[in-house]
């Protein structure tokens, strides 16, 4: 297309040149007083002449002078004007200064004077050359419009092929990666196919010796759970086994590193094989108390009684009448101080003691009785007064044909109790119901504390009643009593008999808060019993 754009522009041009551009003979000459040229309008010559000094023809010969030329047809010589070399005027047609003068001086040409230049005769241009210099214009600038066309078309095709060149390159490359990210998954996928296959047959080998391991265990386990002595001998083995192993491993490690510490290896050895001997002792003999526990769970509370309490409440030991209150007096205020007086100073002072869990459960049980027998019931404190013989059963209420069998547990508020003791107390009260057929036995659960999910469901099924978050209150500790023989007489919380003592409504029996209430109702305190006595 370039090149057919280019021929087009070079042949409009040479058109335009070969296309003569008549001048109009009847266009303006211009000349000046005193000046010997004539010119045409526009000349570079006229710009510095004034307008006032500039002299107009209407025609080529009149520029000339038409003096001249009537001098010429009669034979004279006059000088005439001549034409400026710049703009160089052209000259006219005869018909422009009429055609008589054109004949004249057609017959006169021969005699003309040599300074006067015969003009050549012109064709008239009737054709507008203004027309034609537009056309050429207007063809010139289409030409050129043209060609910025095809420029942008040309710069934008560039840039479309240079852009799809670019395309294709990075369509080339986006193929080379999808095949080489295609290799690389097969070569993970075989990688790893290949990994799985060697993980799976080491798993299998390893799996077979696990099994192996697991079924030498079992056999070891069966044997465990066949074991039907208490202290578990054989489990006791077993672990004081496995820490002997690990001992040897430390000992192993002293032996083989680089500077080995023999003799510190053997004295390890020799504490290690003692060490497993004496594990082996304390694993029997904690399984065996650990056994007494589940069976007893109250021991769990009675070893924390100091010695002398612990063996006071198991042999119910006897001494003088001081023994009952020397913890809480001394001799001087046991002498010096009136009965009332001394005794309720002991009665303080017990209250205000450092108990342990042995006499917070004493306490709490003692609230229980006191409470039900307000309610009428006949209270028979079993925990109290059997101590480690109870079974389980800490209170006894009954009235009328009901007999109720109470536990009670007196802990911390965040603790939970567990099915255990429910089960403890279901077998005391079935062991109840073998030795008295006829009666018919009720348990009651009673606890400050809660009880978990499974022990209520067990209670539940077993029959026994569950009362949870039942606090302690004060209430008067003093048991004044009528004796067999008509003798009133009141009993003080670390008295002997004191949880033997029934407190009746049907009685004169009642409860004080202090002793000197108990003496102004005709109480005497009780004197210490001896066995022997009659």
């Amino acid at each position: 297309m370039k090149k057919n754009v280019l021929q087009f522009i070079v042949l409009f041009a040479l058109i335009a040149c070969l296309i003569p551009i008549p001048v109009n003979a009847k266009g303006k000459y211009i000349s000046w007083k005193g000046s010997d040229t004539f010119h045409v309008e526009g000349c570079p010559s006229l710009e510095t002449i004034p307008i006032t000094d500039l002299v107009y023809y209407d025609s080529y010969v009149e520029a000339i002078s038409g003096e001249a030329l009537e001098a010429a047809e009669s034979g004279v010589s006059i000088e005439v004007k001549k034409p400026c070399r710049v703009c160089k005027p052209d000259f006219v047609t005869a018909d422009d200064y009429g055609e008589k003068r054109a004949s004249g001086y057609a017959r006169k040409q021969t005699e003309a004077p040599s300074a006067i230049v015969q003009p050549q005769e012109q064709e008239s241009a009737d054709p507008p050359s203004y027309l034609l210099i537009c056309l050429v214009a207007i063809c010139a600038g289409e030409s050129l419009a043209l060609y910025r066309t095809y420029r942008d078309r040309k710069r934008r095709s560039d840039e479309l092929e240079a852009a799809a060149k670019s395309l294709d390159e990075k369509q080339a490359a986006l193929v080379r990666q999808e095949e080489e990210e295609r290799q690389r998954i097969t070569d993970w996928k075989r990688t790893v196919l290949s990994r799985i296959s060697e993980d799976e047959a080491s798993s299998r080998a390893r799996i077979k010796e696990e099994r192996k391991k697991l079924d030498a265990d079992e056999k070891v386990f069966l044997k465990l759970i066949s074991e039907t002595r208490q202290s578990h001998p054989m489990l006791a083995a077993e672990i004081a086994d496995a820490q002997h192993y690990l001992d040897m491993g430390i000992y192993s490690s002293l032996i083989n590193k680089q500077r080995p510490a023999i003799r510190a290896a053997e004295e390890l050895k020799q504490i290690a094989s003692d060490k497993r001997e004496l594990l082996r002792q304390n694993r029997i003999l904690q399984y065996q108390l650990d056994f007494y526990e589940k069976l007893f769970p109250w021991l769990e509370e009675f070893k924390e009684i100091p010695s002398d309490e612990a063996i006071a409440y198991a042999t119910d030991s006897y001494g003088s009448e001081y023994d009952a209150v020397k913890k809480w007096l001394s001799p001087e205020e046991y002498n010096r101080l009136e009965n009332a007086e001394k005794f309720q100073l002991a009665l303080d002072r017990w209250k205000n003691r450092k108990k342990n869990d042995w006499d917070i459960g004493i306490e709490y049980e003692r609230y229980i009785g006191y409470m039900l027998e307000c309610e009428g019931y006949k209270v028979t404190y079993i925990g109290a007064t059997m101590g480690l013989k109870d079974m389980g059963r800490d209170l006894l209420a009954v009235k009328n044909e009901k007999a109720l069998v109470i536990q009670c547990k007196r802990w911390a508020k965040d603790k939970t109790i567990h099915e255990k003791h429910i089960f403890q107390l279901y077998g005391s009260i079935a062991v109840l119901s073998i030795e008295n057929p006829d009666v018919n036995y009720k348990g009651v659960f009673i606890t400050t504390a809660t009880l978990s999910d499974t022990a209520k469901k067990c209670a539940e099924y077993c029959g026994i009643s569950i009362v949870e978050a039942c606090p302690i209150a004060d209430y008067p500790l003093v048991k004044c009593n009528a004796s067999k023989t008509g003798e009133l007489i009141y009993h003080l919380p670390f008295d002997q008999q004191y949880d033997k003592v029934v407190v009746s409504k049907n009685k004169r029996s009642c409860y004080a808060w202090t002793t000197k209430e108990a003496e102004s109702k005709g109480f005497r305190r009780a004197y210490r019993w001896h066995p022997n006595n009659t």
